[in-house]
C-alpha cells in the first residue's frame, strides 16, 4: 500500500490503483468475487484498523465492489448492541 491521508478526497481511478497497488489486495478481492459467486461468506480479520478502512473505502467507493457485496465493520469502536 501506497501512504493515503484523506480517504474522503481519493476519486475512483484513484480507488482503482489501491486495488491494482498490491497483488494482495487484488487476490483478496478476486477470491472475495469467486466465494461469494459459489455462495459462500468471507470474514476478514486485520490487526491493522487503518487497513480495515481502506478496505471499506474501497467497497463502499467502488461501484463493482458496492454492487456485489455487502459488509459489517466490527473492530474495537463498534458499539456491542451492534454486533449482534
Amino acid at each position: 500500500w501506497y501512504f493515503v491521508k484523506n480517504l474522503d478526497t481519493l476519486q475512483q481511478e484513484k480507488i482503482d490503483d489501491l486495488v491494482n497497488a498490491s497483488s494482495k489486495t487484488m487476490l483478496l478481492f478476486r477470491i472475495m468475487q469467486s466465494l461469494k459467486d459459489e455462495g459462500h461468506r468471507v470474514l476478514i480479520f486485520s490487526i491493522s484498523k487503518k487497513m480495515l478502512d481502506l478496505l471499506e473505502y474501497i467497497i463502499k467507493n467502488n461501484q463493482a465492489y458496492t454492487d456485489n457485496f455487502k459488509y459489517f465493520r466490527i473492530d474495537g469502536d463498534t458499539e456491542i448492541a451492534s454486533r449482534e
